[in-house]
């Protein structure tokens, strides 16, 4: 049975990356007068970031490790604007909010609100637990989310 599979997914990859394959013939010359004109690209003003706003409980749920059950908010300067939520990678036993690299920064500047989440983790609680905090994370930034400028119709 694995073997069929693995032959199954081979072949899949095959055909697939066939597909992907950039087409190498070139491309006819367009017709100087059909052809448009490009416009250049319109730059939009970065938005700059407001200070953070960190460690913010959104759970009154018991937890074991400090921290595990708040989020981080990042503004950006303006009012109702799209929301990231990032969630922390770490295989459900690790990981923080607080590794987010540049990501804040580079949100806020092309106009979108970062939140970021902690939940609680293996083996202090099941998946379906984290889940749920992830859940009641979701929920309070949908209703406090204006509060920071945040569009609460508007989460990613």
């Amino acid at each position: 049975m694995k073997r069929i599979v693995f032959a199954a997914l081979a072949i899949l990859m095959m055909t697939t990356a066939c597909r992907l394959t950039p087409d190498l013939r070139p491309a006819p010359a367009p017709n100087a007068s059909s052809t448009p004109e490009p416009l250049p690209p319109t730059p939009r003003p970065a938005l700059e970031s407001a200070e953070p706003v960190l460690n913010i409980r959104y759970s009154d749920e018991p937890a074991a490790r400090p921290g595990s059950l708040s989020l981080d908010v990042y503004p950006a300067t303006g009012t109702d604007l799209p929301v990231v939520i990032f969630v922390h990678g770490g295989g459900w036993f690790r990981g923080d909010k607080s590794n987010v690299d540049a990501k804040p920064a580079a949100f806020n500047a092309r106009g979108y609100v970062f939140v970021s989440v902690n939940y609680r983790l293996i083996p202090e609680v099941e998946v379906t637990d984290q889940m749920q905090d992830v859940s009641r994370a979701v929920a309070w930034v949908k209703k406090n989310i204006g509060q920071y400028g945040g569009d609460p119709s508007r989460l990613f």
